[in-house]
């Protein structure tokens, strides 16, 4: 057996680190992946905001491996189960984890609680942080790969049920480097027929024409709570104003919580395990219906 080792020193905003890079030769039986996997440090992705969820790792190249649950089971039953054929399936072994990310809002209550809980117990249990992405946020960079364009405004979207959606909108800081989605509207709680009127208000004047070459360059309104505009959409059909896209497909996904958490752990926007909590923007019906009640 050979061993040659090197030291590199990386610099990188206020943290440096030091790899120590191992290479062997040997004549079988050795994986090179399991043993690079094995002493360096990756970040577990998880998403489960909705019906159904995903899980990633975040290796030390940046490159990211992804595993949804099942569309017919909630998170609750199958993220776990999820996180665990993942890692093993890559050799990956928890101790390898560096910090912990996931969606804490907005979205299903159970869904934010089930990936809020998994998050906390295994960080807490490996003594690593934890990094809180915004649901809308996550949602906002998966779509930002189809329209990289800096002139659009996007609006990503949630169905809140009741009449209600989820929004926030962003637009591409490209001054920055490498160039980032900065939010214009946090993430917030509106009415469907309120949100129509403002977008189609703002639309109207910030983008007049009503055909542009690249549509991306108008307005892109994305996700699921897209399902509730059918009247906004219609509408901009009869009136002839075609630069906006559509894209109801969207929903967010483990792959871009974990490129944000990236980011975060760079920048040292990590926290305590026990500081991460769901953020779910109004109470859930069976509260408000206490609330409702008359008092005794």
């Amino acid at each position: 057996m050979e061993i040659r080792r090197s030291f590199r020193s990386l610099e990188g905003g206020s943290y440096k680190l030091r790899w120590i890079f191992l290479t062997f030769s040997f004549e079988s039986g050795f994986s090179w992946k399991a043993f690079r996997l094995k002493f360096l440090e990756m970040i577990l992705a998880l998403e489960t905001s909705g019906k159904s969820g995903s899980a990633a790792v975040v290796l030390p190249d940046g490159s990211i491996l992804t595993q949804a649950t099942s569309p017919h089971l909630g998170s609750a039953q199958t993220l776990a189960v999820v996180i665990r054929e993942l890692l093993s399936r890559e050799n990956i072994p928890v101790s390898g984890l560096k910090a912990i990310a996931t969606t804490v809002g907005p979205g299903s209550f159970t869904g934010l609680r089930v990936g809020v809980s998994i998050a906390k117990t295994m960080a807490y249990g490996l003594g690593i942080p934890t990094i809180a992405i915004d649901t809308l946020e996550a949602l906002a960079y998966q779509v930002h790969d189809r329209c990289p364009s800096p002139q659009s405004q996007l609006w990503t979207l949630l169905d809140a049920y009741r009449g209600e959606l989820f929004a926030a909108s962003w637009r591409l800081e490209s001054e920055s480097s490498p160039s980032r989605l900065v939010a214009e509207n946090n993430s917030h709680l509106v009415n469907c027929d309120e949100f129509a009127r403002q977008v189609l208000k703002h639309g109207l004047d910030e983008f007049p024409s009503p055909e542009i070459e690249n549509n991306c360059e108008g307005l892109v309104i994305a996700g699921p709570g897209v399902s509730r505009l059918k009247d906004l959409e219609r509408h901009f059909q009869t009136i002839g104003w075609k630069n906006v896209v559509w894209l109801p497909e969207a929903k967010p996904d483990a792959r871009e919580v974990g490129i944000i958490a990236l980011q975060k752990f760079e920048e040292g926007a990590i926290s305590d395990p026990f500081r991460l909590m769901p953020v779910y923007l109004r109470s859930s019906a069976a509260e408000e219906k206490v609330r409702a009640r008359p008092a005794s």
